[in-house]
């Protein structure tokens, strides 16, 4: 039986949220170096003429402790002036690169400057992005600004050069970890290595007997679709040169296993977690375990589930479920695309494929079926947005290539707000659709519906797929050696497929390649509890602020100094914005020295909330706003 957990932030659309492209060009001649010099002195000496109407900041942990988005001249100025003074940031100062302007229309500049947050004195960068107004003068239009790291303490993209010199964790006592990562696929790997990195004492499980494994185990012809730099692991670690750009399964598997070993990771395979439980009072997750040595228990202030959004639950349509297979008295063999391997054991005998769904995964399964010599038939139940690999990689390899250092090109563009990317990928690929019509042509002329002015990142955070990377598997079909059916399924039948239009279609082999539930709550429940699960929030998705970004039972764990309080910003038009933290009257974090000078008037109780699936707690905080003068 499926579960189904609350919405607790319902997704948005991307034209709902904030941000556009600058409207005008950067002239040949225009002089970077004065343009910088004017933007710094922009940006230390804020007013809301520092700013373009629509302009955008995004934060990653310097000023916010989150990743927060903002937008809007007003909003952005009456923040960013509070963040500035509470976090008691430095003056923004060049880094040293050259300003480089952007063909889309902007000039972007490195910056640095430091933060403190308590004791900790932060060591934070960004890029301010400026561009030219109607009245010739340059303002910001976009700010990033992320944290690097906390002097002292150690940087999370670098490996200390002996353990002699590596930071240690605070207060963390015997057998207890720093934190306890469950899943060692690429983001139970990275987590585990900059952990490392910072000195943390952690431990890493994965439930398959390799590391590497959790891509070795997919299905043969499977490869990745973005190039192979895109995909590296922490520490500017490449895979080697004479690898393909598109990587096989097998290729990455060996990759991720040769990088733990090389970092040493401290990893436990064979170990699959049966259950995490938190103690609110003494702030310890306790995590229950079956690996090679029986049933074990461990202990840690910190617990990261890395288990991958929701591929362990595939969506059956309504006439493949077990029960309608064995009604219907089919012949040939049906499964999911989750449990294909190859099509080698039909390869020369003259057998029927077909693959229900036109996806990545489906186009890569209605390949292998057609190299093996099968009469092969995709079934498509909607128009597809198909984007053509190499337009892909051409954008993608402007900053992932070996001459520049991942840790650079991460920089760059992960700290971009998804809206803004997305309109360059859109304005981009828009215009090369435009002029290559007949490469979509061909498709329609063989009854494949093509989306041809689709949206990549509306298919990747808000359908989460419904798209086909095109390597190969356009042409096949353009040729008709891979046919198209474009009809409902109404059922299925002793033989094959019966359609809504009453055609059929014989198969020896169905393969439904439709997709997976990918609600990370359910997955995460079996391990933390379907109650705590709750508490989280739906997997990917948009919100106002760009990607959702949901978490449990954690704090904000700065080498184990907890700081929890509420952090809220009350922003009023006409108004002075308010930044302010307010503590629970009964947080431990009080007596904590992370948490210092905190005025009682600062400290409310903090209320349970009942019947509000949004919220699970409330307080009354009286405030006074001062007009803007």
């Amino acid at each position: 039986m499926s579960t189904t957990l609350p919405n607790h932030n319902p997704a948005v659309r991307f034209d709902e949220i904030p941000g556009e492209l600058p409207q005008a060009v950067v002239p040949d001649n225009v002089d970077l170096a004065k343009v910088a010099d004017a933007a710094i002195r922009r940006l230390n000496h804020l007013t809301p003429d520092s700013f373009t109407e629509k302009v955008v900041f995004r934060d990653f942990l310097t000023f916010t402790d989150s990743i927060r988005t903002l937008a809007s001249r007003d909003k952005v100025y009456a923040v960013l002036s509070e963040l500035l003074s509470l976090k008691k940031s430095s003056p923004f100062r060049l880094s040293g690169t050259e300003p480089r302007a952007i063909p889309f229309g902007w000039i972007d500049l490195d910056v640095v400057f430091t933060i403190q947050h308590g004791s900790l004195t932060g060591s934070a960068a960004g890029i301010v992005s400026v561009a030219q107004c109607p009245d010739g003068e340059y303002r910001i239009w976009m700010l990033r600004t992320w944290l690097e790291a906390f002097e002292g303490h150690g940087h999370p993209d670098e490996i200390p050069s002996s353990k002699e010199s590596a930071p240690t964790t605070n207060g963390i006592s015997g057998g207890t970890y720093g934190a306890l990562i469950i899943g060692g696929g690429q983001a139970g790997l990275s987590t585990a290595g900059r952990l490392g990195a910072l000195g943390v004492k952690y431990l890493l499980m994965e439930k398959t007997a390799q590391v590497g494994d959790v891509w070795r185990d997919r299905y043969d012809s499977l490869r990745w679709h973005t190039p192979k730099d895109y995909g590296v692991l922490p520490f500017d670690w490449r895979y080697p040169v004479e690898d393909d750009k598109c990587l096989p399964t097998k290729r990455i598997g060996a990759g991720h296993e040769a990088w733990a070993k090389h970092y040493d990771i401290n990893v436990r395979t064979s170990t699959t977690a049966t259950s995490a439980n938190y103690d609110e009072k003494s702030e310890i997750w306790t995590v229950q375990v079956v690996g090679p040595d029986g049933k074990q228990t461990y202990t840690a202030k910190n617990l990261v589930l890395t288990i991958g959004p929701g591929f362990a639950r595939p969506q059956i349509p309504a006439w493949a479920t077990p029960e309608k297979i064995k009604a219907s008295g089919f012949t040939g063999i049906l499964s999911h695309g989750s449990t294909w391997r190859s099509a080698r054991a039909w390869a020369g005998k003259g057998k029927k494929g077909i693959v229900v769904g036109v996806a990545n995964t489906g186009h890569d399964i209605a390949e292998d079926m057609a190299n093996s010599g099968m009469q092969t038939t995709m079934v498509q139940r909607g128009s597809t947005f198909v984007m053509p690999m190499e337009w892909l990689h051409a954008l993608m390899d402007l900053d992932y290539h070996d001459r520049k250092p991942t840790t650079v090109a991460d920089r760059e563009q992960a700290t971009f707000p998804n809206k803004i990317t997305r309109e360059i990928v859109n304005m981009v690929v828009h215009g090369l659709v435009r002029d290559n019509p007949e490469r979509f042509d061909a498709l329609e002329r063989q009854g494949f519906k093509v989306n041809r002015f689709g949206d990549l990142y509306e298919c990747l955070f808000e359908r989460f797929g419904g798209h086909y990377i095109d390597h190969g598997g356009s042409a096949r079909i353009a040729s008709g050696e891979i046919k198209v059916k474009s009809a409902p399924i109404k059922t299925l039948s002793r033989d094959g497929l019966v359609f809504e239009d009453g055609t059929t279609l014989a198969a020896d082999v169905i393969v439904v390649a439709t997709g997976f539930n990918h609600d990370f709550r359910v997955d995460a429940g079996s391990l933390i509890g379907q109650k705590s699960a709750e508490l989280m929030g739906e997997y990917g998705g948009l919100d106002e602020e760009d990607p959702h970004l949901y978490y449990h039972g954690f704090e904000a764990d700065l080498l184990d100094q907890p700081f929890k309080p509420y952090e809220g910003w009350i922003i009023v038009p006409s108004y002075k914005a308010i930044t302010t933290q307010i503590f629970d009257r009964d947080s431990a974090y009080l007596e904590n020295d992370s948490v210092f000078a905190v005025k009682d008037a600062l400290a409310v109780d903090f209320t349970a909330r009942k019947g509000d699936e949004k919220a699970g707690w409330q307080l009354e905080y009286d405030i006074t706003m001062a007009p803007l003068t």
